[in-house]
């Protein structure tokens, strides 16, 4: 249920995305789902793909990034601390 409900929020996220940002999700998306690659693969990878994107796609995941650590798994999220 969880993995279905998570699966939904990250199709719609993503729709709402230019299409560079689409294909540098998707692309990391791959490499998450490849069971065949540890998990330093998998981390080199992305950095790959984010690497030789252009400087305004790069830019907008670095935002987007630090939205969701400040947000959802920052202060106040599920990873947060409130009393921060």
């Amino acid at each position: 249920m969880q993995a279905r409900k998570a699966k939904g929020m990250f199709e719609r996220r993503q729709s709402m995305m230019d299409p560079g940002m689409q294909r540098i999700m998707q692309q990391i998306r791959s490499i998450h789902q490849n069971e065949n690659i540890s998990f330093a693969q998998e981390r080199a990878q992305i950095k790959q793909i984010i690497a030789s994107a252009p400087p305004e796609v790069r830019q907008k995941f670095q935002e987007m990034r630090e939205r969701f650590r400040g947000g959802f798994m920052g202060r106040g999220g599920m990873g947060g601390n409130n009393n921060n």
